[in-house]
């Protein structure tokens, strides 16, 4: 029941005891152990009728302190059996001995004459059927079939269906089993599925046990002697299907019943997408009317003998045009018309072209589908390099690197890559010609018929030791020979405008026309210089920068530690220092600029080298020159 305050469901034992005492006999009240008579009354009611109540309940545990949670149970529900009804003839379902801890669901039809249909599906944790029976009533046999799940959940293993030597149901635990070195085990995954192997290779499935009676690799095997007509399997009355190995998991093989048609053993049924070209549909539709259908698909099947039913389908699914096609199966010849008995099939990779997020590097793939194995497959790809300007009258090659790959889809493995340097060194170019194009042309043989996808990236070629791209390299040149050039004017201005032995620190401009405005020299017989200046909102001025030996502002001294010290030193708006301090060590320190905030706090930034020290706080550089805050 629902609790009023709350809303929380909590268990009402109340009505499950009423319920109880109503609708089971006293002489068996509910305990451990009831559910048993719950079921056999169920499956084999007297002549009265019956009505069961059932709940489900819901217990979860939380992370941390509060753990488990008390059980959460839904509203009573109830169900009725009458008495009338025939009796269900499995009554032995009802005891605890059979198939223990497995789940199942059972089914009985009635039909005329008192026959009836009965059969039973034995379930995994997930609900997912594993091994489904049915009871033949001329025969008294049970009949089962089993099922074994890939390691993704897909993909099944399907066997044939095989007497239990039983008239009973129960679950038949030696049904598919391998027998390995003396011991039997279930048939799993290992026993077939290519992931376990942890490899794109098709794995060879295994034989399965052939000397149980009662088992489905016995019934078909030479070793059944009972009945003559039936096929020998020779380890292998089970099919299952492979899929491609790309994010769409689509059907590739589907291998038969049997070692001659089973996977891997070149007789599966193939199956291939990929995309129709321009050229297949202008045998059935002409050049011009080909040139307009697009987002056509090409499904292919091709038989154990090796011929490919081929199938071309528009977007909405419709089949437009069929085929038939074969490398190799006998009597069939090629269709020959107006003298179209072969052509060429063009991919252009380059139509999905993208630039990946960071606008540099460009992507591109298609798909095409190869008929017969060991045909000779031409990639070709033309580019202009392009040109920028080094210099005046200068030009040079734009700088690439070049990766083309070949995937087959059926294992997803490379089986052509080339990486390339484009071109295959830097050369200086006319700036008044087109650099002659880039060309690579290479035949490759590919090995087996299926689908396979070309890849093409491109992106700008980086130098091992910078990391940067020949177009990056110029820009940074340009950058640092322009700073190289500024630094050099504004050093040649400095030592014109302040001289070596003192500079001019600041000049206050007059705010209003009755105010006096004020300028100050400070320093010492060095070279000294200042680097930044701020104001506060009380108009208290703020100066740092660098000084050599003996530096003095106003009433105060200050003596540097090394080759040049940084200071920082504060006035009053009429110009007065207030105070000034020094920092740095033995090595040459610069402040480069102050900033205040809001409550009067100064701020420095700047270089040191070596060993610095601020008040009682003592910087070690890490390189030649590190930069602080202060």
């Amino acid at each position: 029941m629902a609790e009023a305050t709350t809303g929380r469901l909590v268990p009402d034992w109340s009505r499950v005891s009423q319920a109880i005492t109503q609708h089971l006999p006293a002489s068996n009240p509910f305990t451990v152990g009831t559910y048993q008579k719950l079921l056999s009354e169920l499956v084999n009611p007297n002549s009265q009728d019956q009505t069961y109540f059932w709940r489900v309940g819901l217990q979860y545990k939380l992370a941390g302190p509060d753990g488990v949670q008390p059980v959460e149970w839904t509203d009573l529900q109830s169900f009725s059996v009458r008495g009338a009804d025939k009796d269900i003839p499995a009554a032995y379902l009802a005891s605890a001995s059979h198939a223990n801890k497995i789940n199942w669901a059972y089914e009985v039809t009635y039909l005329d004459e008192g026959k009836t249909n009965q059969s039973i599906s034995y379930l995994d944790g997930l609900g997912k059927p594993r091994q489904h029976q049915v009871l033949l009533n001329t025969q008294a046999q049970v009949m089962a079939t089993e099922t074994a799940y890939s390691e993704e959940g897909g993909g099944p293993v399907q066997t044939l269906v095989a007497p239990t030597n039983s008239s009973q149901f129960n679950y038949a635990h030696r049904f598919f089993d391998v027998s390995e070195g003396g011991q039997w085990s279930d048939f799993t995954t290992a026993h077939f599925d290519r992931e376990i192997q942890g490899t794109s290779a098709i794995m060879s499935p295994s034989a399965v046990d052939n000397t149980l009676a009662g088992s489905v690799g016995y019934y078909y095997s030479n070793n059944n002697t009972q009945e003559a007509y039936v096929d020998a399997a020779n380890g292998f009355p089970y099919a299952y299907s492979v899929l491609h190995k790309d994010p769409l998991n689509r059907l590739y093989k589907t291998g038969g019943v049997g070692e001659t048609f089973k996977v891997t053993s070149g007789k599966e049924i193939e199956t291939y997408t990929t995309n129709a070209q321009e050229q297949e549909l202008a045998r059935v539709y002409g050049v011009d009317k080909a040139r307009t259908l697009t987002n056509i698909t090409k499904t292919i099947v091709r038989d154990p003998n090796g011929v490919e039913s081929i199938s071309f389908t528009d977007v909405e699914g419709k089949v437009i045009a069929t085929a038939l096609n074969s490398c190799n199966a006998p009597n069939m010849n090629a269709l020959v018309e107006d003298g179209m008995n072969g052509f060429t099939t063009r991919v252009n990779v380059l139509k999905n072209d993208n630039f990946l997020s960071d606008g540099q590097v460009k992507t591109s793939s298609a798909n095409f589908y190869l008929s017969c194995g060991n045909v000779p497959v031409n990639l070709r790809y033309q580019i202009d390099l392009g040109s920028f300007t080094t210099g005046p009258t200068s030009c040079r090659n734009c700088e690439y690197t070049l990766n083309i790959r070949v995937v087959e889809d059926a294992t997803g493995l490379d089986v052509y890559s080339k990486d390339l340097k484009l071109p295959s060194s830097a050369t200086q170019v006319s700036c008044n010609t087109t650099p002659t194009p880039f060309v690579y042309d290479e035949s490759v043989t590919l090995g087996r018929a299926g689908t396979y996808t070309v890849y093409r990236v491109l992106k700008p070629y980086q130098e091992t030791l910078t990391g940067r791209s020949v177009v990056e390299e110029a820009v940074y040149t340009y950058t640092q020979n322009l700073y190289s050039s500024l630094e050099t004017k504004r050093n040649e201005f400095r030592q014109e405008l302040y001289g070596r032995d003192e500079w001019y620190l600041m000049r206050r401009l007059k705010p209003e026309s009755n105010s006096n405005g004020w300028a100050k020299r400070i320093g010492g017989t060095g070279s000294d210089e200042g680097h930044g200046i701020r104001v506060d909102g009380s108009g208290n001025s703020y100066v740092t920068g660098f000084f050599q030996g003996s530096a003095n502002f106003d009433n105060i001294t200050l003596n540097s530690s090394g080759a040049t010290d940084i200071f920082i030193a504060k006035y009053k708006p009429a110009g007065n220092v207030v105070w000034a301090k020094k920092a740095g060590g033995t090595a040459s320190d610069v402040g480069h600029d102050v900033e205040i905030d809001g409550s009067g706090n100064s701020y420095i930034i700047g270089a040191f080298q070596g060993v610095a020290n601020f008040d009682n706080i003592t910087l070690i550089a890490s390189g030649a020159t590190d930069m602080f805050i202060a």
